[in-house]
């Protein structure tokens, strides 16, 4: 029995042994197929775009990209379809804004491709990415608007012009009518015709300008492009004879789909997806396509026609092709009847971070969509596919293998951490956060009962003057307790931007000039300003002792009845409730937390897990004296809770703010402050301004904002005027050098595109509760 039992262990090691080594042996002919599949370096030219690889177009590109405010209502950009966190998609079966028709695929290595669009109505991703902007159902904005907002702001007026050089006069034309603010060739008829009532010359001028916007997007976009996957470096084992290399790389399983793959007799796979990029660019037809009914799609029927009459394709009037030529048009099949239902191979590389599936993301996962190739409907109309019949072990193996053609991030570099940089990462995580400090001049600021009643009163809109306004209003909870505007809005327009209250407990000086020293006399002041909630303190007092719920939540709160009490007191005691229930509001723990943690406990495996390798080297950038980030952004909530002059002020221009300055000035006049509070000797010590607050920096200073929750506290800076992550960094490396306009920051800092995507990337991770 012994005997048998050692036979059968020996014999099991065997075959397991063998297995890798019999799935590593390839033909010359399987070796040449996978070297033709293998990612390469080199991103095809782009013909009809001079500046398609100019770094500094590319650069006004992503700010481009990454700009809502072309969209009328400053809530959608191409970054909304196409989200960086999401491989540039949007996970969505079918786009945002109005449920758009079809699915949007990834970007990154869109630049290899030939068509774009699933329809390929358009020849290049310049043409492609001027789409959005006056679709309807996309951005929907007007050719002009969109110009017009360019050459209006001055960072991207001179970028433009260093690339393509003077923007077109839009004044009106000699003895002619002023030009609208919005006209366009797409879009309302009553755009239309405004479009049509502008002279010839002025319009041939905007299509140029609004064609090299699309240029500069392009620029960007061909900067994203995917990884090596293990697939790859599994060839180049494959191929060098190195089979312990390319056994540790693809597993058994992933190598029968592999061989799945490119096996013409068992699939079909290569007679589409082909080529490093898994595409051969190609329109077929899967049976996919919708003839009749609410929503009609015929796929390269309509598309083909489309890039003919499209006057920005490659030979059209804004093309740079020249001499280049256009070969893909050049060599259009437009004869070709069959192509009706038909729609554009995708590329398989980091397939499985690009669901849902086909054009109208029908399928939401990959098994969905072998199982649909092994066996296509028999009703469905007519299509290029036959059934398989994959037995489920190899639909399983095909799977496998289609999951290991994701990019793998290249190693970090220094990957362990020294010992003070272990330091100063455990002071950044979140476990090292202390209690808060209690509400100086609050002495319910930690009570149950006047937070119960806060949070009520913060969401109770009748405590303005039109009984529609509230807190909440302006710092939503479903939004981060942020309003999402660049500029929050009351009863009117206010000038500054609506920061999240998470962890505000924690804030010295509250606003963002650092006005209120204490977070109950913050919460006083919207109330009843005549621009935010306009409200009375008598109709407020009236209102609590009136409300039953109020009045008991009240006399829980403050062992008083409001009914008794003169209206300043209970008007006072509302701010001390609000403050009490925002002193509860926390940051949720995210992937950087558990990624430190992981670190401090030698968990290398786990670390790894949490933070990809762009991700750390994002880390790694913020910590480092390169960007000084850290000067300004420290401790658990990533701010000094200080102020600092980063140049936006604006300081002699219409746009003055004089911030922290005038905040001082507030301060001192402030009714409602710890110094004058009966309560100050029962609750914390009043804040004072640091010695170093009389510097002439203040002038135009703001509060360092927390950099927990970035992603959903958009948009940025005092006055909102940076809707991304991007542009944000984009204005650190390149700060403005207006001699009027002081600031603390250095003259440039010398990073690179690549490493701002890396910062962006980790930033991004600040608001990431997901776990992996």
């Amino acid at each position: 029995m012994r005997r048998a039992l050692a036979l059968a262990l020996a014999l099991a090691s065997g075959c397991a042994a063998a297995a890798p080594a019999a799935a590593e042996r390839w033909s010359e002919r399987e070796l040449r197929v996978l070297a033709s599949l293998r990612r390469r370096d080199a991103v095809p030219p782009s013909p009809s775009n001079r500046v398609a690889d100019d770094p500094r177009a590319a650069s006004l590109g992503r700010r481009l990209f990454f700009d809502s405010g072309f969209a009328p209502n400053g809530d959608v950009a191409c970054a909304s379809c196409h989200r960086p966190e999401r491989h540039f998609t949007d996970g969505k079966a079918r786009s945002v804004v109005e449920p758009a028709g079809r699915n949007a695929p990834t970007i990154v290595g869109a630049a290899s491709g030939r068509w774009f669009y699933w329809d390929g109505r358009r020849d290049s991703l310049w043409a492609q990415a001027l789409v959005p902007f006056e679709a309807p159902s996309e951005i929907g904005g007007s050719r002009l608007g969109i110009v017009r907002r360019v050459a209006t702001d001055e960072r991207y007026r001179a970028s433009y012009e260093a690339l393509f050089g003077p923007l077109p006069d839009l004044a009106s034309p000699a003895g002619g009518a002023p030009l609208p603010e919005h006209a366009g060739p797409l879009g309302a008829a009553a755009v239309r015709k405004a479009w049509e009532r502008i002279p010839r010359p002025k319009r041939d001028g905007v299509d140029r300008a609004f064609s090299n916007l699309g240029k500069a997007i392009e620029a960007y976009e061909r900067t994203l492009q995917p990884g090596d996957s293990r697939f790859d470096r599994y060839v180049d084992a494959a191929r060098a004879g190195r089979s312990r290399e390319a056994a540790s790389l693809l597993s058994a399983r992933e190598i029968a789909g592999l061989r799945l793959f490119i096996d013409p007799a068992r699939t079909q796979c290569l007679q589409c997806h082909n080529g490093p990029s898994f595409t051969n660019g190609g329109f077929h037809n899967l049976g996919t396509g919708s003839f009749r009914g609410p929503t009609l799609d015929f796929g390269r029927g309509l598309g083909l026609q489309a890039v003919l009459l499209d006057v920005f394709n490659c030979r059209g009037p804004f093309s740079d092709s020249g001499e280049r030529g256009c070969p893909e048009l050049d060599f259009l099949q437009t004869d070709d009847h069959d192509v009706a239902g038909s729609f554009k191979t995708p590329s398989l590389r980091d397939v499985e971070k690009t669901a849902p599936y086909m054009h109208d993301g029908r399928f939401a996962t990959l098994r969905d969509v072998l199982r649909f190739y092994d066996a296509p409907p028999a009703d469905a109309q007519p299509s290029e596919l036959r059934p398989l019949g994959l037995r489920q072990r190899e639909i399983d193996a095909l799977e496998a293998f289609l999951r290991a053609l994701s990019s793998e991030p290249p190693p970090a570099a220094g990957a362990e951490w020294s010992d003070s940089e272990r330091f100063l990462l455990s002071t950044l995580s979140l476990d090292a956060l202390p209690p808060p400090a209690p509400d100086p001049g609050n002495a319910v600021g930690d009570e149950p009962n006047a937070a119960a009643l806060g949070a009520a009163l913060f969401r109770d809109a009748r405590l303005s003057r039109n009984g529609r306004i509230a807190c909440a209003t302006c710092h939503d909870p479903e939004r981060g307790f942020t309003d999402g505007r660049a500029r929050a809005v009351g009863l009117a327009p206010l000038r500054r931007n609506a920061p999240s209250l998470l962890d505000v407990a924690w804030e010295r000086w509250l606003f963002r000039d650092g006005r209120a020293d204490s977070l109950w006399a913050q919460a006083l002041v919207p109330i009843e300003h005549a621009d935010e909630m306009g409200g009375s303190r008598e109709a407020i007092a009236e209102h609590v002792a009136g409300d039953a719920q109020l009045r008991a939540g009240y006399q829980a709160a403050f062992a008083t009845d409001p009914r008794g009490e003169p209206a300043a007191a209970v008007f006072r005691n509302v701010g001390k409730a609000i403050a009490a229930y925002e002193r509860t509001l926390r940051s949720p723990r995210t992937r950087f937390d558990d990624y430190v943690a992981a670190v401090l406990g030698g968990r290398r495996a786990d670390a790894a897990r949490l933070l990809d390798a762009r991700e750390e080297s994002g880390l790694r950038l913020l910590l480092s004296g390169r960007t000084g980030c850290v000067a300004c952004h420290v401790g658990p909530r990533f701010s000094d809770g200080r102020f600092h002059n980063v140049g936006t002020g604006e300081i002699g221009a219409a746009r003055e703010d004089r911030g922290r300055e005038a905040g001082l000035e507030s301060l001192r006049l402030a009714e409602f402050r710890c110094a004058a509070e009966p309560d100050a000797s029962r609750a914390g010590t009043c804040p004072t301004p640091e010695p170093t607050e009389s510097s002439a920096l203040l002038r135009g200073a703001f509060k360092t904002p927390t950099l927990r929750g970035l992603v959903q506290s958009a948009p940025y800076m005092h006055d909102g005027r940076f809707t991304s992550l991007e542009e944000v960094l984009d204005f650190y490396r390149h700060p403005p050098d207006d001699p009027s306009m002081r600031h603390e920051l250095p003259a440039r800092l010398d990073l690179t595109d690549a490493e701002l995507d890396d910062l962006a990337r980790f930033l991004r991770v600040l608001g990431d509760t997901r776990q992996r």
